[in-house]
């Protein structure tokens, strides 16, 4: 992950996932594996990832799109597509960085898989 550009940090101990990537300061990605032993050699490994806004992303989006409906029901229509456009653009950041990070997760995923399928030959 970090040889692809990604910034990462680990989760704790009580935490439910085990590695997040960041996108940007808006969007992040977090992986949680686990390995389960299946006996005669054989393991099963098991990973979810799934994306995530910052609260500050989530928050900011949620707050211009309602400042975009209040003016829009006041009949200000400047106002009310500059709120709605500013709203939506905070959206459309975040899924931007959280799918970047996803892509990451895809990228690290995909050449462990490499690695996995040359040691089988």
């Amino acid at each position: 992950l970090r040889s692809d550009g990604g910034v990462t940090a680990r989760g704790g101990d009580y935490d439910s996932w085990d590695i997040e990537v960041r996108g940007g300061a808006l969007g992040s990605a977090r992986l949680r594996a686990l390995v389960e032993e299946h006996g005669a050699g054989k393991q099963l490994a098991r990973v979810r990832s799934w994306p995530r806004w910052a609260p500050v992303a989530l928050a900011t989006s949620v707050l211009f799109c309602a400042l975009a409906l209040a003016a829009g029901f006041g009949h200000a229509w400047a106002a009310s597509a500059v709120l709605g456009f500013v709203g939506i653009g905070v959206a459309a950041r975040a899924a931007l960085e959280s799918a970047s990070a996803m892509l990451r997760f895809d990228r690290a995923l995909g050449d462990v898989r490499e690695i996995l399928d040359r040691q089988r030959l």
